[in-house]
């Protein structure tokens, strides 16, 4: 690792184009100096272990720019204690105000740098140990929890429109999160939701929804209510398909919904 001294001197003679005393600023590589902030700002490491590290995981799993209100509800704390907490690790992370949702709760925050990303998760390849240290963290810690607040905002969804970063990733970080029964529940109507606005965002979860149907159809006495999601699971990959320009498939699962629905109305009588 390069000592703080040569850093400065690199600095310098980088023509003023990094500030030796904001670390987000230094040559990507600089692992000493992200270790000497870390080391300056968290004195208690047990600090950086319960309320810096948790919050750090989740950013590390966010697909993009995490909202606040996302961290606050995985967490169980409050915005301003989000806020409070980002406040901790200064200028090497950046909120952003969200101009579509118009609501402070909603800004949104990411690194500064990638580099910081690529320090805290990173191995030392002669080592194998983790290049942070002790302030180490693994980005899979992240997911389960980050997936799980995104569910309930979308199982709590009203008459408003979903956050667009909830549409846009809830189902994603499910499947990263090997939830199939979250991911069987909701993928139906993630890719309703997805159907006129983005063929491929739709397109995942439509496949999904269609599995699931396959699997209801296979059973000997399936719940009407089972029967009726099993079909319009087929119908809207139908759709979507058609949409994608693969009729031949598309036709394929336009006849299994008919078929589940000729199947319900055999039920009903």
């Amino acid at each position: 690792h390069l000592s703080l001294r040569r850093q400065r001197q690199m600095c310098i003679r980088d023509r003023g184009r990094c500030n030796p005393e904001d670390v987000i600023e230094l040559p990507r590589g600089m692992q000493a100096a992200y270790l000497q902030t870390f080391k300056r700002r968290f004195v208690q490491s047990e600090l950086f272990h319960t309320q810096i590290q948790p919050l750090l995981a989740l950013m590390l799993a966010s697909p993009a720019p995490t909202p606040l209100a996302v961290l606050s509800g995985a967490l169980g704390i409050s915005v301003t204690d989000v806020r409070r907490r980002l406040g901790q690790l200064g200028s090497m992370v950046s909120i952003q105000s969200d101009q579509m949702a118009r609501d402070p709760a909603w800004d949104t925050v990411r690194f500064a740098q990638s580099s910081l990303r690529s320090w805290l998760t990173s191995i030392d390849e002669r080592s194998r140990q983790p290049v942070a240290g002790i302030f180490a963290i693994d980005a899979q810690d992240g997911i389960a929890p980050l997936a799980s607040e995104l569910l309930r905002v979308w199982d709590e969804r009203s008459a408003a429109p979903v956050h667009s970063f909830v549409a846009h990733y809830v189902f994603g970080l499910l499947i990263q999160a090997n939830d199939i029964a979250a991911q069987d529940r909701i993928a139906l109507d993630v890719a309703s939701h997805w159907e006129k606005r983005s063929l491929a965002l739709a397109y995942p979860a439509a496949v999904h929804a269609a599995g699931w149907a396959a699997q209801v159809a296979l059973r000997n006495d399936p719940a009407p209510q089972d029967l009726s999601r099993a079909a319009a699971s087929h119908h809207l990959l139908g759709m979507v398909l058609r949409k994608r320009g693969d009729s031949p498939s598309a036709l394929r699962e336009l006849r299994a919904a008919l078929a589940l629905w000729e199947r319900l109305a055999t039920v009903a009588t």
